[in-house]
């Protein structure tokens, strides 16, 4: 399944590699080739370490280059109805709340991103502005759609 993600969250990711192969590979190699002249590679826990973090750096690149050219990107054009990178601005009973759709990966919690595929987020998609969604005895009121 391809992963769907926002033009914001594309950008931001798609830096992530080249940060990971361009600083951390290099930061990795020095500390490698620290570990290797401490000795014995067998019982060095320094070169374990090292040689670890590696695997798991080039894990992650492999991961998000795969990502990068497997997604979809969306661009919010419609304002009049809630879709992938809108923001929304609802009354929730009686607090007022305002959430980002983003794709899963690009989910936030502490910056109100949710993801599309949400118990909130699902329920939002295609709405607009003056709709009344009910859920778990709660009422939601969209307000406004940027």
């Amino acid at each position: 399944m391809k992963e769907i993600l926002t033009y914001e969250g594309y950008q931001k990711l798609s830096k992530k590699p080249e940060y990971l192969k361009l600083v951390r590979r290099q930061e990795l190699a020095e500390h490698l080739k620290f570990a290797t002249d401490l000795g014995d590679l067998r019982e060095n826990a320094e070169y374990d370490a090292a040689l670890m973090e590696y695997e798991e750096v080039e894990s992650t690149i492999y991961k998000l280059e795969k990502c990068l050219s497997n997604c979809t990107v969306v661009n919010n054009n419609d304002k009049n109805l809630v879709s992938i990178g809108s923001i929304v601005s609802i009354k929730y009973d009686t607090e007022f709340e305002e959430y980002n759709i983003v794709g899963p990966s690009e989910v936030d919690p502490l910056n109100n991103k949710i993801s599309y595929n949400s118990k909130v987020g699902s329920l939002l998609l295609g709405k607009k502005v003056g709709d009344i969604i009910n859920i778990d005895s709660s009422i939601i009121e969209i307000l406004d759609i940027k």
